[in-house]
């Protein structure tokens, strides 16, 4: 199992179903997979998947680097959630992404089976994150509450299909109305100390507008992004990155502030622009993250 130290900036779903497309989607340089066994894969294709994905998790790792996640077909309630953790948990699961959860008691449950199959499979209790899919205007309302409601939750990711099934609304990153929906929870996900995961672009021919729909979602404090086609993955990966001209500042900050001997506290002008320590560890948190693909 592994974790992850800093967020993961692309998040790459590939079809359960589609065993030929899994090394593409672990050699696409997304930081996480998540094998689909919900929306893409038809009811008469689930236990092929399910099998081809527990072939895949029991075998070595392609990639080390990437995490390896599974869209289960149910949240809940368990009976039909249990084939799945039956096929896929083990340790070459890094976790699960659950669709359709607006009660805090369904991820109670989940916590709890995992437990039971981490045990079964000689994993340590707690390996198996989770990260959960916001997908209706009552999920989003509760959306801090379902962070907080295990120590397994690593993420909040925004589905904007159905949310915007749900509300009227077109399922589209320049939409206004989802824009106020993606920036709570954005919020919420800040709030309970988890990752920030930004609604499907549906252009992935348009890296243009891949670019402006990233640059929309790290302002709305995203921290990454969810593709649904390899060629999308650079382009995520480079837009959650600082670039040249923040680098710059961040090491102008960190090295005027080391330099002045200033330590959690005191405040220093840089730029012409005051600097205490919030804006240091942030400038700090930027180097850091530079460093990584």
């Amino acid at each position: 199992m592994l974790a992850s130290s800093v967020a993961r900036r692309s998040w790459l779903f590939v079809p359960g179903d589609r065993p030929e497309r899994y090394a593409k989607a672990l050699g696409s340089g997304a930081h996480a997979v998540i094998f689909d066994l919900e929306d893409s894969v038809a009811a008469e294709q689930v236990e092929t998947a399910r099998r081809s994905l527990s072939e895949l998790l029991s075998s070595d790792r392609q990639d080390p680097r990437v995490q390896q996640f599974v869209r289960v077909r149910e949240s809940a309630p368990y009976a039909l959630l249990h084939a799945d953790l039956a096929a896929v948990v083990g340790p070459g699961l890094d976790g699960l992404v659950l669709p359709k959860v607006d009660d805090v008691r369904v991820i109670v449950s989940i916590d709890a089976a995992l437990e039971v199959w981490e045990s079964l499979r000689g994993m340590v209790p707690g390996e198996t994150r989770l990260a959960v899919l916001v997908e209706s205007p009552t999920a989003l309302r509760v959306a801090a509450e379902l962070a907080g409601a295990s120590p397994r939750l690593t993420a909040l990711c925004f589905g904007a299909e159905d949310y915007a099934r749900a509300t009227g609304l077109a399922a589209d990153d320049r939409s206004k109305g989802l824009a106020h929906a993606r920036a709570a929870l954005a919020m919420a996900s800040h709030a309970a100390g988890v990752e920030a995961v930004d609604m499907v672009s549906r252009e992935f021919r348009d890296l243009e507008a891949l670019e402006r729909s990233v640059s929309e979602g790290r302002s709305l404090g995203f921290s990454g992004k969810l593709a649904i086609h390899p060629n999308q993955v650079a382009t995520i990966n480079a837009g959650f990155r600082a670039n040249a001209a923040e680098l710059a500042w961040a090491r102008r900050v960190v090295r005027a502030y080391e330099e002045a001997g200033l330590d959690s506290r005191g405040v220093l002008s840089v730029d012409g622009e005051m600097v205490d320590a919030p804006v240091v560890e942030r400038a700090r948190q930027l180097l850091a993250d530079a460093e990584r693909p």
